[in-house]
C-alpha cells in the first residue's frame, strides 16, 4: 500500500497494481474533485462508506451510498465529493495521473 497523497477534497492510496488495473482508495473529507475526464481509461467505483454526490457518463446528479457502484466510461466527464471512501479501480491502457484533463466549473 502507497503512501496517503493529499488532494484538498481529501485524499488517496494506491493499495494495488496490475498491468491492466490499478486500484485506489479515496477518502472524500468534504470537498470536490475538479470535474474531470481521462481518454485512454475506464473507472469502477464502488462506495465504502459514507455519502458522495456528483455527475458522470451524462447521468443526472447521482447520490451514492455504501455499497453503490457505478462505471465511469472512457471520456465521460464527471466529479464528485462528499464524506466517505471509495474504492476505485482503473482500467485501461494508461493507468497514471497523467490522464487527466480537468475544467473549471462556470
Amino acid at each position: 500500500m502507497s503512501e496517503f497523497v493529499e488532494r484538498p477534497w481529501g485524499g488517496y492510496r494506491v493499495i494495488g497494481q496490475t498491468d491492466t488495473a490499478l486500484v485506489k482508495e479515496l477518502t472524500f473529507t468534504g470537498g470536490f474533485i475538479r470535474p474531470q475526464r481521462h481518454l485512454f481509461r475506464f473507472e469502477h467505483w464502488t462506495l465504502l462508506e459514507g455519502k458522495i454526490i456528483g455527475l458522470a457518463n451524462d447521468q443526472p446528479k447521482m447520490l451514492l451510498r455504501p455499497g453503490d457502484s457505478l462505471v465511469i466510461q472512457t471520456g465521460a466527464w464527471h466529479w464528485f465529493g462528499g464524506i466517505g471512501k471509495v474504492l476505485e479501480v482503473w482500467h485501461g491502457d494508461l493507468l497514471d495521473e497523467g490522464d487527466i484533463e480537468v475544467k473549471d466549473l462556470p
